[in-house]
């Protein structure tokens, strides 16, 4: 008997969809490619053959997952996700923007995009591009939003918001990407993310208190920096019963943990005034520890920078638009988004102003969680990866319709 055409179709539409699934769980995960030959497809075959066996362990073996074809299948789904948004967009009658450039592994300058609008009357935001930049200046950063939003026949009068940190290529008023939008879009509302003024406000901090951080950070770096002075000072804290063994590290990069590194230097500082009596031989930090005055600036600044802490935290998520940060710690947070998507068809005019003022973002927190993964994804191991269908399936919220990519495909005669 010869084999029946309708099963070779249907394992390979089978085979297929695995591999397509196994593709996209890659992507979200972020690993290599190369982990779906070398792992996944193995420990597939050594559990079909154990609890199936060998004929099913010989059928999962005939499922491609060469990295080269996990890559063609993200690549797909991405371009599959990326449609579904830009349609979307499209039919939103309101849409803003939130960017913000930084370089990867190999010091190139990288855009990225994130968009909010309205969808089933629910106001959404998701990823919407990454593109390389050459330059980062005002003209070169609009150049490349604009080829996207053209490109893909967005109209830039339902733009009604862009978020970016206050650097001068983004604000210029002149030659700033700011200035460029509102010559195509006039009536664009530009929002300064929130999170970075709470750190320019920080930058004129009073002289004594500046000073109370500068030294802070001198004593941690003393310990934190020579190995050996770490395993003394962990040592003397476990024999004086301490809840923590070790200071935490602040940078500038997270400068919100300056929070928890003062309230552990706080907390630790009958411990450090042990070390350091036997240790800092100049005694250039211990008299900062006997110090009542120091001290005092040192818990106030502790308890300071724990509540902005808090603060900056609460301006972080998805649904959070200006009126709520605003808000915070006055008001609960309401999603009134959603409430006036839901009332267009009974009060329009109200809707569309309310809708607004709601839909810009109030800060960069999706940019900089993009940049988080960016840099997960293309490591110095992985330096030639082609960055974008990747991260937007591994930031988009939309899913791919691998139904629909596994039947544009055709079986194989073979099969």
């Amino acid at each position: 008997m010869g084999r029946d055409p309708q099963w070779g179709r249907e394992k390979f539409f089978r085979g297929r969809k695995v591999d397509e699934i196994m593709s996209y769980r890659i992507a979200k995960s972020g690993k290599p490619y190369t982990i779906a030959e070398d792992l996944n497809a193995p420990a597939a075959q050594d559990i079909a053959a154990i609890m199936f066996g060998e004929k099913e362990m010989q059928q999962i073996s005939q499922i491609p997952l060469l990295d080269t074809t996990v890559s063609r299948r993200i690549f797909e789904m991405a371009e599959n996700v990326e449609n579904e948004i830009i349609m979307r967009i499209r039919k939103s009658k309101f849409f803003s923007l939130q960017l913000d450039e930084s370089t990867d592994c190999q010091n190139a300058a990288q855009l990225i995009c994130f968009a909010k609008y309205g969808y089933k009357n629910e106001v959404v935001d998701d990823f919407l591009f990454c593109k390389e930049l050459q330059r980062t200046t005002g003209e070169e950063i609009f150049k490349s939003l604009n080829s996207y939003i053209m490109g893909n026949n967005i109209s830039w009068e339902n733009c009604v918001g862009v978020c970016s940190d206050g650097a001068r290529a983004m604000v210029g008023k002149h030659s700033g990407l700011l200035a460029r939008i509102k010559e195509v879009s006039p009536n664009v509302t530009w929002v300064h993310c929130m999170i970075h003024r709470e750190a320019l406000a920080l930058k004129n901090m009073p002289p004594n208190l500046m000073s109370v951080l500068d030294t802070e950070v001198k004593i941690i770096n003393f310990i934190k920096a020579r190995p050996l002075n770490s395993r003394i000072f962990a040592h003397i804290c476990k024999e004086m019963g301490s809840e923590h063994q070790h200071l935490l590290l602040h940078t500038e990069v997270r400068w919100l943990s300056r929070g928890r590194v003062l309230t552990r230097l706080f907390e630790l500082k009958e411990e450090l005034f042990v070390f350091l009596n036997d240790n800092d031989k100049d005694k250039k930090f211990t008299n900062f520890l006997t110090d009542e005055e120091w001290l005092c600036r040192l818990a106030y600044l502790s308890d300071i920078f724990l509540k902005l802490n808090e603060l900056n935290l609460s301006l972080q998520g998805e649904q959070l638009n200006i009126l709520v940060a605003n808000d915070k710690m006055i008001f609960k947070e309401l999603k009134l988004s959603n409430f006036w998507l839901k009332v267009r068809n009974e009060y329009p005019e109200l809707s569309d102003e309310a809708l607004k003022v709601l839909l810009p973002f109030a800060s960069s927190y999706m940019c900089e969680l993009g940049f988080s993964q960016f840099l997960y994804l293309k490591s110095k191991y992985r330096n030639k990866i082609a960055i974008e269908p990747p991260l937007r399936l591994k930031l988009s919220k939309i899913e791919p319709d691998i139904s629909a990519l596994v039947n544009k495909k055709q079986a194989h005669r073979s099969h």
